[in-house]
Order: C-alpha cells, then sequence, then structure tokens
C-alpha cells in the first residue's frame, strides 16, 4: 500500500506542476499568431477584360452599343368567332370534360362516409365545459375525464 500511496503522491504533484506551468504560459507567454476565421481569396490574376455596353431604348426601337435597332408595332385585331366555330366548340367541351371525368373516376375508390360534425375550438371547449350538453337541438358529446386515470 505505501508504494500506491508514494505513486499517487508524485503523480498528482507531477501533475499540479505541469498545470501551473500551462497556466502561466497562457497568461504571461507571447501571443500566437492565430488564423483568422475569415477566407482570404486571391483575386490579384483577375483583370477586367469585360466591359459594359450601353443598352439604350426609344420609341422607334432600341440600340444596343453602337448598333441601332428599329422595331415596328403590329397591332392585332381578334377576329370575332362565328356562330359555327362556337357551337363546334361547345359541342367538344362536355366530350373532352366526359373523358376527364371518367379518367379521374378510374382512379378513385369507393368511400364510406361517416357521420360527421364540426364544431369550432370555442364550441367545442363550451361542449367540454358542458359535459357533453349542446346548444340548437345537437346531438349530445360523450366527454370522458381523464384526471382520474393519470
Amino acid at each position: 500500500m505505501k508504494s500506491f500511496v508514494i505513486f499517487a503522491i508524485v503523480v498528482t504533484i507531477i501533475y499540479v506542476i505541469y498545470y501551473t506551468v500551462i497556466i502561466v504560459q497562457d497568461l504571461y507567454g507571447k501571443p500566437k499568431d492565430e488564423k483568422s476565421q475569415g477566407e482570404s481569396f486571391d483575386v490579384s490574376d483577375m483583370t477586367d477584360e469585360e466591359e459594359s455596353i450601353a443598352v439604350s431604348e426609344s420609341d422607334g426601337g432600341f440600340s444596343v452599343g453602337d448598333n441601332q435597332y428599329e422595331t415596328a408595332y403590329e397591332e392585332k385585331q381578334l377576329a370575332e368567332p362565328t356562330e359555327e366555330a362556337a357551337a363546334t366548340a361547345e359541342e367538344s367541351k362536355p366530350h373532352v370534360l366526359e373523358k376527364i371525368q371518367s379518367a379521374i373516376e378510374k382512379k378513385m375508390e369507393e368511400v364510406n362516409t361517416t357521420y360527421s360534425d364540426p364544431m369550432y375550438s370555442e364550441e367545442l371547449n363550451n361542449t367540454i365545459i358542458a359535459r357533453g350538453l349542446r346548444h340548437n337541438g345537437r346531438d349530445m358529446v360523450k366527454v370522458e375525464s381523464l384526471n382520474n386515470e393519470i
């Protein structure tokens, strides 16, 4: 047992001396040059090879650099559809609608609807406070208290 106690005392003294030296170096030693957290980019080889080109617009056209471009505005009037075209359009719409509806119905599945009686949060709170009694002759809600079970 004596040898272990001597070993423990020696190791403790070594640790105390080591950590004392480290703390003194941190407090009074020369500051180390630490790398900054920011990134640095070398942009010395970048040159301004591209120059901006002036673009201007006017009523009769536009210009890009030294080149002039003229534009002409053509006013197109929409032709009113004739009665025959309107009749064929009306006939084709239900046909397309029926195709879409049948395609959707093929993908649908049968669902049994269940009774649903939605209510807003305020109405739900009032119903819970009233132990399930509801206004306007609506069905009573079964309220089960879980306070005793917790």
